[in-house]
């Protein structure tokens, strides 16, 4: 999903040396929450929000042009834009990290294209854009959120189960991508119901999924991915009991007392480990220890 998807085009401008009054007629009649500010060459040089109007009730520069009203604000911090052809989850990080809800939508030469807001996002971003259609439970777009939030939340501890089904081609090969399907939706089904509501599961890949455990220290994840494993092992379907999946789980904590490290640096030391446990044989749980770079294997 592209900005440009998103985007309003056409966008209201004013040049520098409109007044104030007349922008403030602008954005009552037309019932918007930004105005964008551009040069003769029709590229954006700045963007007045409902919240630079108050400013400039209260500091009386009803009269004032813009661009000289624009330099007396001195917290008026440098114009942020966003590219048309990026990934719309860029927007959503740049509102969250910068506490903003507009952005001027430019070119690859910065010719100005559009407005993005968040309620252009809130209106046109379907539910199903954040979760997995055949598990329903998030995607990757969803994970993204989460990472935004993690951001937001200093010192959080956290950890990261990557859990890789083991020998599943080899199940789509000998049942067929339906069963496929169900094997995978089962799976989906019985992590989320053994987690807390607090915290969350990602389809990461094909057969892949991600599990975020909140507040846990890194015995407790463990005995977590363990209990996983232990009870996929005992799935049972009626159609091939002779059938019986296995896991292979990483577990990486995220954040300790001396450091926090990232979701995607969480997730990838996650990966490591179940990739050490793949090595190991398979249906197993492999912890990352952050102090050696050791993985134990703890089946």
């Amino acid at each position: 999903m592209k900005v440009k998807d998103f985007m309003t085009k056409d966008p209201v401008t004013v040049n520098t040396k409109e007044r104030a009054e007349k922008v403030i007629d602008m954005m009552g009649s037309k019932n918007i929450g930004s105005v964008i500010v551009v040069d003769k060459n029709f590229r954006a040089v700045d963007i007045i929000t409902e919240r630079d109007i108050i400013k400039m009730l209260v500091a009386g520069y009803i009269d004032m042009p813009i661009g000289k009203i624009l330099k007396l604000f001195s917290d008026k911090k440098s114009l942020i834009t966003i590219e048309e052809n990026e990934n719309i989850l860029k927007t959503m990080k740049i509102f969250s990290q910068m506490g903003i809800k507009h952005l001027p939508v430019v070119d690859e030469n910065r010719n100005l294209k559009g407005i993005i807001s968040a309620g252009d996002i809130i209106r046109k971003v379907s539910p199903l854009a954040f979760f997995d259609p055949l598990t329903n439970v998030g995607n990757r777009n969803y994970l993204s959120s989460i990472c935004m939030k993690i951001q937001k939340r200093d010192n959080i501890k956290y950890a990261v189960l990557f859990l890789d089904i083991d020998n599943f081609k080899r199940v789509n090969d000998q049942y067929g991508h339906q069963f496929g399907d169900k094997v995978l939706k089962k799976i989906a089904a019985v992590l989320v119901d053994n987690i807390r509501v607090t915290d969350e599961v990602i389809r990461y890949g094909g057969e892949e999924f991600l599990i975020i455990l909140f507040r846990l220290e890194l015995d407790k994840a463990e005995k977590i991915a363990e209990k996983l494993r232990k009870i996929i092992k005992k799935i049972s379907f009626e159609e091939h009991p002779e059938l019986k999946i296995t896991v292979s789980i990483g577990v990486a904590l995220c954040c300790t007392k001396k450091e926090c490290i990232d979701l995607d640096n969480c997730i990838e030391k996650a990966d490591i480990a179940v990739y050490e446990a793949k090595k190991q044989g398979k249906d197993r749980v492999v912890l990352w220890r952050e102090k050696t770079g050791l993985k134990q294997n703890t089946a």
